[in-house]
């Protein structure tokens, strides 16, 4: 049995309390090495974070890999620090759980029909059977597996169990052994909070542990409750900008990529690459307000650019 981790996570804030919230998480990133893949995407450590805009909010979705990437640097609270001086609403949460060593079609055909039949629930009420579905097909062995969905999606609490062994196999990825996930999904409305980001062990079991699974003996774990206080993060961290290019500018491909192709044109590849950087430099110069730089190293380049 694995630790159990937060595997998704998005967040909320209204636009018109946001103000700077998305300078400090791209300049946080940028410090961690994170890569834009394009505007308001990031890749890290393998998975995704993303920023944008829906409505009147400003959201925040981060991969199963990012939040792994961010435990594994230890870089987590630092991260949610950020989050936690503005209002924000935690309106998706994934926690999961991984058996190894277990029979994935004989398990997932058990939790199908014990479900149909009413026997499971995640919350007070039984899971309706008309809310429970699987998705089957023969593995590598010929065997029937696959996921079993439990609660419909728009639910504030859902779960799905499913073999993670034939996921990753079917993602050409090698053959890692006998491996389930038990894997819950929490709206804002139960009131999951930060803590249960770093924690999300009391979430899960208060769900997962009513009849899908035994919670673990001689513990309070499962004894969890929304709107949860008394959590500290540490100090929001202070990413100066400079510090934070200087991450970026190492080991950046993209970038050693552009000045090959800019030194293979010439003395005009050089130039328009420099332009291009000034002109770039000097259009979020004007969105923020700032005065440009007397600095003459970051004067406008002379001569005909095309």
């Amino acid at each position: 049995m694995s630790e159990i981790v937060c595997d998704y996570l998005n967040v909320t804030v209204p636009l018109e309390d946001s103000g700077g919230l998305a300078d400090e998480l791209r300049l946080y990133l940028a410090s961690l090495g994170a890569v834009v893949s394009q505007v308001g995407l990031w890749s890290l450590g393998g998975g995704t974070v993303k920023l944008g805009e829906r409505g009147r909010v400003l959201t925040l979705g981060l991969s199963g890999a990012a939040l792994q990437e961010l435990r594994g640097t230890g870089a987590l609270p630092e991260f949610l620090s950020i989050i936690a001086d503005w209002p924000h609403r935690i309106t998706r949460l994934d926690a999961a759980l991984d058996l190894y060593g277990r029979d994935a079609p004989s398990l997932l055909r058990q939790v199908y029909d014990q479900a149909r039949a009413g026997k499971h629930r995640l919350t007070r009420k039984a899971i309706s059977p008309g809310s429970v579905r699987c998705v089957f097909g023969p593995d590598d062995q010929g065997a029937e597996t696959g996921t079993v969905y439990l609660g419909k999606r728009t639910a504030e609490v859902y779960a799905k169990v499913y073999d993670k062994r034939w996921e990753r196999m079917c993602r050409g990825n090698p053959d890692p052994g006998p491996w389930v996930r038990y894997e819950l999904t929490v709206t804002g409305k139960t009131g999951v909070t930060l803590r249960d980001v770093v924690e999300p062990a009391g979430v899960f079991w208060h769900h997962m542990g009513k009849s899908l699974l035994d919670c673990p003996p001689g513990g309070t774990i499962h004894q969890w409750k929304g709107h949860a206080e008394g959590f500290h993060l540490p100090p929001r961290p202070e990413t100066l900008p400079y510090q934070a290019l200087v991450r970026r500018l190492e080991d950046n491909a993209e970038l050693r990529e552009l000045v090959w192709l800019a030194v293979q044109a010439g003395d005009l590849g050089a130039r328009r690459l420099v332009q291009e950087v000034q002109n770039l430099a000097q259009s979020e110069v004007q969105d923020a307000g700032l005065v440009p730089s007397s600095d003459p190293s970051c004067q406008t380049l002379k001569g005909p650019v095309s």
